[in-house]
């Protein structure tokens, strides 16, 4: 009698952490974006995998809403398209998390949900950036050029 107790007692444990997972943890995988942003607009649990025209594959995944009431997106580059070596290097396998919060986030789109970086934190925001810093400096210096010789011309 004691032993089927035991055993009854388990199967009942058993069974709500099953439920437990498919209720608190398990994530939609979303075959489309309608799909993916019907389920951001409430901050349920998804993921998609996107690849854009350039061949870049990255994977956006809703996590839930946190105890703050942001809605946690979690996003990596799993692959990059081949433009150069280092640009390939710099970007794959980076991820960043984005806590945004929930009534702004309701109203995202796909696009918007990984480029507004200002909720972000991670190596691929710091990557992003260090891109975009690094093509200002080469537009700064290019255009340095340019301002010289015109003040070069007035002046002299």
């Amino acid at each position: 009698m004691n032993k089927r107790l035991g055993v009854f007692v388990l199967i009942i444990v058993l069974g709500i952490s099953i439920a437990s997972y498919f209720f608190f943890f398990k994530s939609v995988n979303c075959e489309t974006v309608g799909c993916f942003e019907s389920a951001a607009s409430q901050c349920k649990r998804a993921q998609i995998f996107t690849q854009e025209g350039g061949g870049t594959l990255t994977l956006y995944k809703i996590k839930g809403v946190d105890n703050q009431r942001n809605c946690e997106l979690y996003v990596k580059i799993e692959e990059v398209e081949e433009i150069t070596p280092d640009i390939t290097a710099s970007f794959q396998g980076k991820d960043m998390v984005c806590k945004v919060p929930v009534n702004l986030f309701s109203t995202m789109t796909l696009e918007e949900m990984g480029s507004d970086l200002d909720y972000c934190t991670g190596p691929l925001k710091e990557e992003m950036y260090s891109v975009l810093v690094k093509k200002l400096y080469k537009l700064v210096l290019d255009d340095m050029g340019l301002v010289l010789e015109e003040v070069e011309r007035v002046i002299g």
